[in-house]
């Protein structure tokens, strides 16, 4: 099982893959984009997905600092959608943020 995590912004993808076990992950580029123009990098990460064996990805949901969903939220479910659906794989997601 291999894993990539997708860190999503406005900007760019981080993208970091787990070992064989799903214990550890480490990263491996940043991939531009830019949504303006519907440039979201799925090309690269296509290849990526194909040269790492990749089995799943998981997208991170950053939280608001008052503990609330935002647009940037949104915008990584959408992000995870379009990988999805581009190359079949599952996609989970997890949800960070802070906690009072």
């Amino acid at each position: 099982m291999r894993l990539l995590g997708l860190d999503v912004g406005s900007k760019t993808v981080g993208v970091a893959q787990s070992d064989p076990l799903g214990w550890t992950a480490r990263s491996v580029e940043i991939i531009r984009i830019d949504e303006n123009k519907g440039e979201f990098g799925l090309d690269r990460l296509g290849e990526i997905i194909s040269e790492k064996k990749i089995t799943g990805v998981v997208v991170g949901l950053p939280k608001n600092m008052n503990n609330t969903e935002g647009p940037r939220v949104d915008a990584s479910r959408n992000y995870g959608k379009m990988v999805e659906d581009h190359f079949g794989l599952p996609v989970d997601y997890e949800m960070s943020g802070y906690k009072r």
